[in-house]
């Protein structure tokens, strides 16, 4: 783990020139100067494994699943990255990129290109993929696992409460891991002081367009084993909707589940990208004078390939709003059109309703 997490904060550098687009530099050189690209990464990584007795070789894969393909698995990938050989016998519950070759190998295969994702899974693009192990009379042609929607999460919590002029204060926390945290750590860590702020209102502005952003911080950017956390305070003026005597208000505060889709009739396979949970957990204070006269339905739907449900409850003068989706396929079959866009109709519906009150007698 160590020398695999010591290999991504090697910095990419990518030359395409003659045949350097082609051909790895020494792993001396790379480890001297601590950057490369892609097959320069998996070949100095490998290099100290072999160094210290670990077994790892070289992988051509691509970064658009369904290039490499078993029917024709001469096909040229775009991107190198590592298999690791695991020693017969030994398991570990952090190796969830493990696949076994006809030759009875398990090899873990890891992206050390990837900087921002933990030891042992892979990104969301190549799971499903298609990898050429290149080890010598052993090689082969697998695929890569599709991880346990469990190892990227996105769990979001927040506290907050409706003023007497109608307008929302509170704090959010989202804790993320896994593939979900991975674009957040990299602007994170990289970012100057404006450029998260801009990203982060950003965020904040795909669900409540009008809101001010008093603070936020953010934890354990660069500690790829533990949850990343972000927590935002922030106020929206007009949050609570009058409409005579009913206030209406939105329980599903932040965050929406997105497909990048549309909705035409299609004859292939769709990319779904990557296998998540999202969980939302929310607890806004109702403002004096009023009580809940109406609450949304309970959702529950199994499409088979995700699952969502939510429920919004009234506990005093609280509203309890907690959800979860879970994305399990990375792929999903053409005939799966339809149940994805009932599945985008309940979800979109469920985001935009809201609570009834009205002003207690």
């Amino acid at each position: 783990m160590a020398i695999g997490q010591y290999v991504q904060k090697f910095r990419y550098y990518d030359i395409q020139l003659g045949i350097g687009g082609l051909q790895p530099h020494f792993a001396g050189d790379i480890f001297k100067h601590s950057y490369g690209d892609c097959k320069d990464k998996a070949t100095v990584l490998t290099a100290m494994l072999e160094a210290v007795g670990i077994h790892a070789v070289g992988v051509i894969v691509d970064t658009e699943r369904g290039v490499i393909s078993p029917t024709d698995p001469s096909e040229a990938g775009n991107h190198e990255i590592a298999a690791i050989e695991i020693p017969s016998g030994y398991n570990s519950p952090k190796m969830h990129s493990v696949v076994t070759t006809k030759a009875g190998k398990r090899y873990l295969i890891f992206d050390p290109t990837w900087t921002y994702i933990p030891f042992g899974d892979i990104e969301y693009n190549l799971q499903g993929g298609y990898a050429l192990i290149a080890d010598g009379a052993d090689s082969d042609l697998a695929q890569i696992p599709v991880l346990n929607p469990e190892e990227s999460r996105e769990e979001h919590t927040g506290s907050f409460t409706v003023m007497a002029d109608n307008s929302l204060s509170g704090k959010v926390a989202s804790h993320l891991f896994g593939d979900e945290s991975s674009d957040w750590r990299d602007m994170l860590v990289n970012a100057n002081a404006d450029k998260k702020k801009e990203a982060i209102q950003g965020w904040l502005g795909e669900f409540i367009p009008n809101f001010k952003m008093i603070s936020y911080d953010s934890t354990n950017t660069e500690s790829l084993n533990q949850d990343m956390d972000v927590h935002i305070d922030f106020t929206a003026p007009g949050y609570a909707r009058q409409m005579g005597p009913l206030l209406l208000v939105r329980p599903c505060v932040i965050g929406a589940i997105r497909y990048k889709v549309d909705m035409k009739p299609r004859k292939y396979p769709l990319d779904m990208e990557d296998a998540h949970v999202v969980t939302d957990d929310y607890t806004i204070t109702l403002p004096d004078g009023y009580k809940v006269d109406d609450l949304p339905d309970p959702v529950k739907v199994d499409a088979g390939f995700a699952t969502y449900e939510s429920k919004t409850e009234v506990q005093g003068n609280k509203l309890h709003f907690t959800r979860k989706f879970v994305e399990r396929a990375v792929e999903l079959p053409a005939d799966k059109n339809d149940a994805l866009r009932k599945l985008i109709e309940t979800i979109n519906n469920d985001e935009r309703s809201e609570v009834v009150l009205k002003k207690a007698s």
